[in-house]
């Protein structure tokens, strides 16, 4: 399987796959934007600057956020070393990629759809 045994991180919100990508920095800012700018269109839909708010304030429209434009997260995944699965049915050894993962959050792709999202970062 493409990048067996490497370590990526991905971007998830409102349970879909963003981006996958070797930085986990860059994994981290990108939900980190997401998140922000769900917050910001919070508080602009609710007529505020964010300069006008109290931080108690803003942790309410970040909450609001999270509920109504989905909170953003990123998570270290490592592709597993390639396996070899025997398919009885067509009698043929196949590859694992179609294995899935689930995030500490509760979401789950395939190994594939993270590879393809590392693909197209790259």
């Amino acid at each position: 399987m493409k990048y067996a045994g490497a370590t990526v991180y991905i971007v998830v919100s409102e349970g879909e796959l963003i981006g996958a990508y070797e930085d986990g920095g860059k994994a981290w800012g990108i939900a980190n934007s997401i998140n922000d700018e769900n917050t910001m269109d919070e508080v602009m839909e609710a007529g505020y600057g964010c300069e006008e708010l109290t931080d108690d304030e803003m942790a309410e429209f970040q909450v609001a956020a999270g509920c109504y434009g989905g909170w953003a997260y990123s998570e270290e995944i490592v592709i597993p070393e390639e396996r070899d699965i025997y398919d009885e049915d067509s009698g043929e050894y196949e590859g694992d990629s179609e294995e899935t993962v689930c995030t500490s959050q509760g979401d789950v792709f395939t190994y594939e759809e993270i590879i393809q999202a590392m693909d197209e970062y790259l």
